[in-house]
């Protein structure tokens, strides 16, 4: 048994890192891109003043930085949290962080969206540092599309760290030892100037351990995860890391948990599995415990004890700041821990009593865990506690998550894990006492935090050939207080549209994780929707159902590609190759020597490759590589993206101008983005048309004011731009790009998002979409970044269910080519779905409907209009379905991105 290390109350706070976070001195301490921002002594939160950041068409990254940074360790949590006021007419408003490494360089940002609000409204937040992480700053951003004007004040960034003195740094009685062998030591560390050093010796209780003067608060059947870094020069011994748990008398309960850390001479890092707390723990203490007679010495640096907390007043210590209520109180009185809770009292009236938190964003998809106490004096109704989660907007209410609290005359745990349905923004704790409630409850020690998704259920490939021979699922199961053994799966499979599963199967007997497999020759060609419900054994009560679609196709043998005399376009802004329409789908960032990639781009449909001349790759080797799989080259003319070298463009133009497998010349990428001057790119677009007249030139940009401004235009044939949106943005983002470059009456290339470099890559659905509201407003080609930028990212086995889509969809493109390449037609069919974009076309007498749902939940919409009359059915290309179309009207459902393209048939 380990000695307890006897100690005294004392609470747990967090500091703010941000100075002048009020900006009450004005914007000491902030810097960043933005020219529109400025301190409004007219109004504030709390003070006298606050940040007034005003929109800007001309700035793509309109943004507010700090000028501090503050150290960051791989996998620690930050809390950020604002308030904020909004008189936004369009667009959004993000606050957030980035990350950066040792070498000072930005591993990446991460954003939250605050609430559009005419009055002052908190909203927070927090993020885990990625790998390699050594630095964060606090980043808040104005998207270039939003108009009108945000003020934020009150910003408060605290590390979710509940280990004081984490880099034993401050000597300051943080840390204790057993005994002599515990010292600070100021010759090694891994960062800042010190590290903790224990040394082996025959003392049984060879001990690190926080101060027992200090208290880490926490609640019964709560999660903390330890994480540190370490290295040693052990010959023998091990060193174990881990909490002990207390009571409020101060006395241990339960066994401590340990996590035995790796030798090694270097530094490394140690992250325990989670720590729930035992039945009666009030406070947890973190141990470090070196084995009796161990040999050597080790060193620890860079501690993080985490147990997230997003409500940021769990125990109403601070009355009822940060929580809203219909008719309850602060009840001094009576509580769990500490002096506070909360109390709501039944009123015999018709709506419910209620309880609220401040609203924290969310991503759909994202699971969270409510915890709480509840004690109760009800002689008759009930309470409900969970989550209330809302749209955007921040006010409209998307759905609650709730369940029964027990009911109890003595303080009872009330949890679960909830979650976010798609299109959630924002989430509230919640409390809800029925109408018919008679007496009171209490609430106290609420605990708000990101959970495993107790229930996953996905698919490596959604897109099949029919060739192929099976289709895998995956299920990943984490329950929360609860046991596998109590619950089941139930696997159903619908034909699209269909209400009757047409196969079923159970699996009785769980593991964390499992897979099954299913011949593909059992499914239908097009759409099959499989429903996946985890379902507790006792009651048949439904935990949680996930939705997972694939489409079977019949595999497309593509023409053969011919070699390239000529490229143009035509009136209506179609790519020509030897004067057949050709549809270009580029995939961008294939620097390979390895030739069996480009095999691989070929067999999942692409034709088009961008390559340039670097990582030791020629044209001459790239050229005659790209030609002999049946590929066309966009052959980029820059070395460095922020130089343009008409010495360097004026001989690889000559040298390969007439190479067979030439499609476009491309100038430098995103332009507007490196500083390029349009004068230079003009020189460099003028020099390309001297030397090689047949070939167009391709250019493209990332800023929608630059492309409106028209400032290259000039200096390109073909206008391509970029838009990356997910998942921090509407895909949405990608339609209004487009519109943009349309608008300047060149023939218009869109590159869609492939990749997850920073955040999730887009699901196959939502890069399909994308794809098609390009295509809707304009886009004749297309592209798509990005295929390998290793380490961070490669396509194929970073998502291969969005590599498994190209294949299937690339073959819609080119049997669609001459469809999209068609002149407009009247567009004369309207949807009852404002979700929905839907482009009208013609082409060989026969009409077509593309309809994209733009967004991330199902949509039912009848299609009406002119355009249909005469009109018998609506068959969606590679779907195996018609859809009957009567009184000049027909309605259809569309999963969440769901892309359907009729044919109408007379």
């Amino acid at each position: 048994m380990i000695p307890a290390l006897q100690q005294s109350a004392s609470a747990q706070s967090y500091n703010n890192l941000i100075v002048n976070s009020g900006f009450e001195t004005n914007l000491s301490g902030w810097g960043g891109s933005s020219t529109t921002k400025s301190v409004d002594s007219t109004t504030s939160h709390s003070g006298s003043k606050s940040l007034k950041h005003v929109s800007d068409a001309t700035n793509k990254w309109n943004a507010v930085a700090t000028s501090s940074t503050w150290n960051a360790v791989d996998g620690q949590s930050f809390r950020l949290d604002a308030y904020a006021k909004t008189s936004l007419t369009q667009g959004r408003y993000q606050i957030g962080v980035r990350w950066i490494s040792t070498a000072g360089s930005t591993i990446g940002y991460q954003f939250y969206t605050i609430k559009n609000s005419s009055s002052w409204t908190r909203s927070g937040g927090t993020f885990v540092a990625p790998a390699n992480t050594a630095k964060v700053q606090v980043y808040v951003v104005m998207p270039q599309y939003s108009i009108g004007t945000v003020w934020l004040d009150d910003l408060t960034l605290t590390s979710d760290n509940l280990a004081l003195d984490a880099g034993f740094e401050l000597n300051n009685g943080s840390w204790r030892g057993s005994g002599p062998e515990f010292s600070y030591d100021s010759t090694t560390f891994r960062t800042g100037a010190k590290s903790g050093k224990i040394t082996g010796s025959a003392s049984a209780w060879n001990v690190i351990a926080t101060d027992p003067a200090v208290h880490i608060a926490s609640n019964e059947s709560q999660d903390y995860v330890l994480k540190l870094f370490s290295k040693d020069t052990l010959t023998s011994g091990t060193f174990r890391i881990g909490l002990r748990y207390i009571d409020d008398a101060g006395n241990s309960v339960g066994a401590y948990s340990f996590t035995t850390a790796a030798n090694g001479a270097n530094w490394h890092q140690t992250v325990t599995p989670a720590m729930k707390t035992p039945a009666g723990t009030k406070y947890v203490q973190i141990y470090l415990w070196l084995s009796q007679n161990a040999v050597g010495s080790v060193w620890v640096d860079d501690v993080v004890l985490e147990s997230q907390n997003l409500e940021l007043n769990p125990g109403f210590e601070s009355g009822m700041t940060d929580w809203n209520t219909t008719t309850g109180v602060v009840d001094t009185s009576n509580a769990y821990q500490g002096t506070n809770s909360f109390k709501l009292t039944g009123s015999g009236s018709a709506g419910a009593n209620t309880l609220g938190g401040h609203l924290v964003s969310v991503s759909p998809g994202e699971s969270y865990k409510v915890q709480s106490y509840v004690k109760s004096s009800l002689t008759a109704g009930g309470l409900k506690a969970g989550l209330r989660f809302f749209q955007k907007d921040g006010t409209t209410v998307l759905s609650d998550a709730l369940i029964d609290a027990p009911l109890t005359s003595a303080w009872s745990k009330a949890g679960d894990v909830f979650t976010a349905p798609a299109d959630a923004a924002f989430m509230q704790v919640y409390y809800a006492l029925s109408p018919d409630a008679a007496g009171s409850v209490w609430i106290d020690n609420v605990v708000l935090s990101s959970a495993p998704t107790p229930f996953i259920f996905s698919m490596t490939e959604k897109h099949v050939w029919g060739t192929e021979s099976t289709v895998t699922t995956r299920f990943a199961l984490s329950l929360t207080d609860e046991n596998l053994s109590d619950y089941k799966v139930k696997l159903e499979r619908y034909d699209f549209g269909g209400t009757t599963p047409v196969f079923t199967k159970e699996y009785t007997t769980l593991s964390p994780n499992f897979a099954d497999t299913f011949n593909v020759s059992t499914l239908p060609m097009g759409y099959s929707i499989y429903k996946a419900h985890l379902i507790r054994k006792s009651d048949g009560f439904v935990k949680d159902t996930e939705v997972q679609e694939v489409l079977k196709a019949d595999k497309l043998t593509y023409p053969a590609m011919p070699d390239t005399v000529s490229v143009t376009t035509d009136v209506y802004k179609a790519v020509l190759l030897n004067g057949d329409t050709f549809m270009p789908r580029i995939m961008y960032s294939v620097v390979t020597s390895n030739t069996t990639e480009y095999a691989d781009l070929k067999a999942q449909g692409f034709n088009t490759v961008l390559i340039g001349e670097r990582g030791g790759i020629t044209f001459a080797t790239a050229f005659a590589d790209i030609k002999s799989f049946g590929l066309k080259a966009a052959a980029a003319l820059y070395l460095n993206n922020n130089v343009v070298d008409l010495t360097y463009i004026s001989s690889r133009v000559n040298t390969y101008k007439d190479d067979p497998a030439l499609l476009y010349w491309v100038l430098n990428d995103e332009p507007d983005g490196h500083g390029i001057s349009a004068a230079a790119m003009q020189q460099a677009y003028d020099t390309i048309k001297s030397i090689d007249p047949n070939h167009p030139v391709y250019v493209n940009m990332s800023t929608k004011n630059v492309v409106q401004a028209g400032t290259y235009t000039n200096a390109t044939d073909i206008l391509s731009a970029d838009s990356y949106p997910v998942p921090d943005f509407d895909i949405t983002d990608v339609r209004d790009m487009t519109d943009a470059v349309a608008a300047t009456g060149k023939p218009v290339n869109m590159v869609m998002q492939s990749y997850g470099l920073t955040n999730r890559a887009p699901l196959p659905e939502e890069t399909r979409a994308m794809t098609y509201l390009a295509i809707n407003h304009g886009a004749k080609s297309t592209g798509f970044y990005a295929y390998d930028v290793s380490p961070q990212w490669f396509l194929k086995t970073d998502s291969p269910s969005l590599w498994a889509m190209y294949k299937i969809m690339n073959q819609e493109l080119e049997t669609l080519k001459d469809v999209i390449a068609a002149p407009d037609v009247a567009q004369n069919i309207a949807s009852s779905a404002s979700e929905l974009d839907i482009k009208v076309r013609e082409y060989d007498g026969v009409r077509y409907l593309f309809a994209v749902n733009t967004t991330g939940h199902p949509v039912t919409s009848t299609f009406s209009g002119a355009g249909l009359t005469g009109i018998a059915s609506a068959s969606p290309v590679y779907e195996s379905r018609s859809v009957a179309v009567s009184g000049g009207a027909y309605t259809d459902t569309f999963s969440p991105y769901m892309v359907h393209i009729y044919q109408l048939e007379s």
